[in-house]
């Protein structure tokens, strides 16, 4: 899964008219310098559904520069996928759906706007709707309800109080699970970031 994320990683930078040697860099930093080195040797989720969502992504970018229902199609079935693999995904859902939309105002007038967004909605609900009708049989097979994944809330899930300053000091700079630790390019991203503001 790993080798086939950092591939499409690569394409996709290609695509977004990076140069072939910043393309390759971005690849080889995501492949070699990034926390997906660690999942890399792990039978975790994170990688495929990373690699599902990257192809969600790609696939709204053609359906963008195309027009073509067939890639609104494939991100639907992708982000399917996705929820498949690890159902919290479906968080991201919103996100991908304002990415579709913003992307639909390169259209020139208003109707073609609109067209296109009702042939994206469509297509991309279509393939949305497969896998997810799998993963709602699978459940009523397994748990006898529609909705039940397995992963039950608890009381103590619920009434956990934990400080956000400590959450986010301990993702940001803890020695055990700083994201600058195990992906440093992220260093360098906001190091670039004033220059790229500018």
């Amino acid at each position: 899964m790993t080798v086939a994320l950092v591939a499409l990683f690569y394409l996709f930078a290609v695509r977004l008219a990076f140069r072939r040697g910043t393309a390759l860099y971005l690849a080889a930093s995501l492949g070699l310098a990034s926390i997906l080195t660690v999942y890399a040797r792990t039978f975790y989720s994170e990688p495929l559904l990373t690699l599902w969502l990257l192809l969600a992504a790609w696939a709204i970018f053609l359906y963008k520069v195309e027009g073509k229902p067939l890639w609104a199609w494939g991100a639907g079935l992708v982000l399917g996928l996705a929820a498949a693999t690890k159902i919290a995904s479906l968080i991201v859902l919103p996100a991908f759906a304002l990415y579709a939309v913003l992307a639909g105002f390169h259209q020139p007038s208003g109707a073609q706007r609109g067209r296109w967004a009702t042939h994206g909605i469509a297509a991309g609900a279509l393939g949305l709707a497969l896998p997810m009708s799998v993963v709602v049989v699978y459940n009523f097979v397994r748990f006898h309800s529609l909705f039940e994944t397995g992963y039950g809330i608890s009381v103590e899930t619920l009434t956990q109080t934990y400080s956000s300053s400590v959450a986010l000091y301990g993702l940001l700079f803890s020695s055990g699970r700083s994201i600058f630790a195990y992906s440093p390019p992220l260093l360098l991203a906001i190091w670039s970031l004033g220059a790229s503001l500018r």
